[in-house]
C-alpha cells in the first residue's frame, strides 16, 4: 500500500495518526476452486497511535481497512458460487520502530 500519514502529537511521548491511500489485496481460493477470490486495489484508510519510549525507540498500533468491495463480483466454479459483495478486509498492525 501507499499512504499519507498525517500525525497529531498529543504529548511529547504519544501521537495519533490517520492513514489514507491505496492498497492491493489478493486472497487465494481453495486449490480446487477459483484461484483468486479477491485480486484488486482499493482505497484504504485507518487510524493509529505511536508511543515514544526513548528518543530512538517507539511502538505503534493501527487499524486499517485494506479492501472494501463496493461493486461485488460473482464467481462460479463448478457447483460452487461465491459472492464477495460487501467483503471488507481489515488489519490490526503493531510493531517497534528504531530511529538511527
Amino acid at each position: 500500500g501507499l499512504y499519507l500519514k498525517p500525525q497529531y502529537p498529543v504529548s511529547p511521548e504519544f501521537s495519533i495518526y490517520g492513514l489514507f491511500g491505496f492498497s492491493g489485496v489478493q486472497v487465494d481460493g481453495q486449490p480446487d476452486w477459483y484461484d483468486d477470490l479477491v485480486d484488486d486495489t482499493s482505497f484504504s484508510f485507518g487510524i493509529g497511535g505511536a508511543f515514544n519510549f526513548t528518543e530512538n525507540i517507539s511502538a505503534f498500533i493501527d487499524y486499517v481497512q485494506l479492501y472494501n468491495n463496493i461493486y461485488g463480483y460473482d464467481y462460479y466454479y463448478g457447483p460452487y458460487y461465491y459472492d464477495p459483495q460487501g467483503t471488507d478486509i481489515y488489519t490490526i498492525n503493531f510493531g517497534l520502530t528504531y530511529k538511527f
